[in-house]
């Protein structure tokens, strides 16, 4: 990830933080800062899922952020 820790924090100042599934006002289930599937399985987020912890929500936003990199860097 090539976003610094100062990125990292205001994305999740915006984003905010959500340990329970929530439906997001695109109607898509959404959990942690926004992620939408788990890590890079292609597992939806459903609303009766469990919470998650605060560093699971981490990790998945670290994930998402490398992966958005990989694609704008292509």
């Amino acid at each position: 990830m090539k976003t610094k820790n100062k990125g990292l924090e205001l994305i999740k100042q915006f984003v905010g933080l959500e340990l329970s599934p929530y439906l997001y006002t695109a109607n898509v289930a959404t959990i942690g800062y926004g992620a939408t599937y788990y890590g890079t399985t292609d597992k939806k987020v459903n609303l009766s899922d469990s919470p998650i912890s605060k560093s699971y929500a981490e990790e998945l936003l670290k994930g998402m952020l490398t992966s958005y990199e990989n694609g704008v860097m292509q």
